[in-house]
């Protein structure tokens, strides 16, 4: 298993991301198989990132860091910053134009369908993406696919993510929060799974089950579930 040490490690990087000032994502791949993926700082060619000294790192190929998407609306130092790079690098969300990401923006289900879709492999762009997105969920028990363009609440979203994870039973207990009493019947175990995993941290200990889900609150919760289902 992975040492619970970590320690600063620098390797080299492709020139082609050398070039480019900012921060890049590697896959940690540790002896037993587990895979984890780290975000570093890098400059002059190089990355440090911190992992256990056992383990072999792969620079992901298809990383493009934000400095090169040159988003006017994401600063570099919003709480958001390296979930939103994180997405995007993957191709899991796209701007919404060429400079902006619109990150206060809510979800809507066929974005979530989408992100979900490419989180799970599909390849899913161009025209009629929408489409072939709601048909994938739909076959995956995700959503019925009514309300394509309904905005999504926080608990409409977590209980999608859930789902498409094969709707995992969990043993947590998300009672610390205040508002815990709002969320609704249908979401109550995504939420509890979710707590569990770290995947949701809620907001002044408020989960705010009923608030619109931002496209920033979609990529943190992204970034989250995909990094703790890799370990």
């Amino acid at each position: 298993m992975p040492s619970t040490t970590k320690e600063e490690v620098t390797v080299s990087i492709p020139a082609d991301l050398g070039k480019v000032g900012g921060k890049v994502s590697a896959t940690v791949i540790y002896p037993d198989g587990k895979k984890e993926t780290v975000t570093g700082s890098y400059a002059d060619g190089k990355i440090s990132l911190p992992v256990d000294g056992s383990a072999t790192i792969e620079i992901l190929d298809d990383f493009v860091p934000l400095a090169a998407r040159p988003f006017t609306d994401v600063a570099e130092d919003a709480w958001y910053y390296d979930a939103v790079q994180y997405a995007v690098a993957r191709g899991l969300f796209a701007g919404t134009s060429e400079t902006t990401f619109a990150p206060n923006a809510p979800m809507t289900r066929e974005m979530l369908w989408t992100v979900l879709g490419r989180l799970h492999g599909q390849t899913l762009s161009g025209i009629g993406v929408f489409d072939r997105a709601k048909g994938w969920a739909s076959e995956q028990g995700i959503t019925d696919g009514s309300n394509p363009q309904g905005k999504l609440s926080r608990q409409q979203l977590v209980t999608l993510l859930w789902r498409s994870a094969g709707s995992p039973a969990s043993t947590g207990n998300p009672d610390g929060f205040s508002d815990v009493g709002a969320v609704a019947d249908y979401a109550k175990a995504a939420f509890v799974w979710a707590v569990e995993n770290g995947i949701v941290a809620g907001a002044d200990g408020k989960l705010l089950p009923q608030g619109l889900a931002t496209r920033a609150q979609m990529a943190m919760m992204i970034q989250r579930y995909e990094q703790k289902m890799a370990k």
